[in-house]
């Protein structure tokens, strides 16, 4: 068996920036099963806040990013922490997914805009660093990302 490092080398610079950058291996989470399915998170080190047209949804400076490759290079995605989420707005919905390196996914829906965020009760072992941070799909939301201001 060949392994083609082009094609790896272009996915990690698609999805870690150049590959000179290292590679934090305890925040890469790989799909058992199929190496070409993994991910890699980090504390996003900025304020994030995110709008469903003008109403504020959640404001966090305490955001994981996460970036994805499986069928596809995903778009990276913040999960917040449930206590910057403003839950009371959201109403469970019935809809689930499953995704092999992270677990069974609940969703959330804002009115009648269904499915609007996700999050994962239980997830995998080795994805725990996401249990129960909500994520929004970013075509439905509006982010702003600020700094953090500087400590004094």
């Amino acid at each position: 068996m060949t392994f083609d490092w082009t094609i790896s080398e272009s996915w990690m610079q698609r999805i870690n920036g150049p590959l000179n950058q290292s590679l934090a291996m305890d925040n890469l989470v790989i799909n058992e099963k199929e190496a070409r399915h993994f991910f890699q998170w980090k504390k996003a080190n900025k304020k994030v806040s995110v709008y469903y047209q003008d109403q504020l949804l959640a404001s966090s400076s305490k955001t994981i990013l996460l970036k994805e490759v499986g069928r596809e290079i995903y778009d990276g995605v913040y999960y917040f922490p449930k206590e910057d989420v403003q839950m009371e707005l959201f109403k469970e919905s019935d809809t689930s997914t499953f995704c092999p390196i992270k677990g069974e996914a609940a969703y959330y829906s804002l009115g009648a805009e269904k499915d609007l965020a996700w999050y994962y009760p239980e997830p995998i072992k080795r994805s725990k660093i996401i249990e129960d941070r909500l994520a929004f799909y970013a075509n439905k939301v509006k982010f702003i990302i600020e700094p953090l201001a500087e400590k004094e």
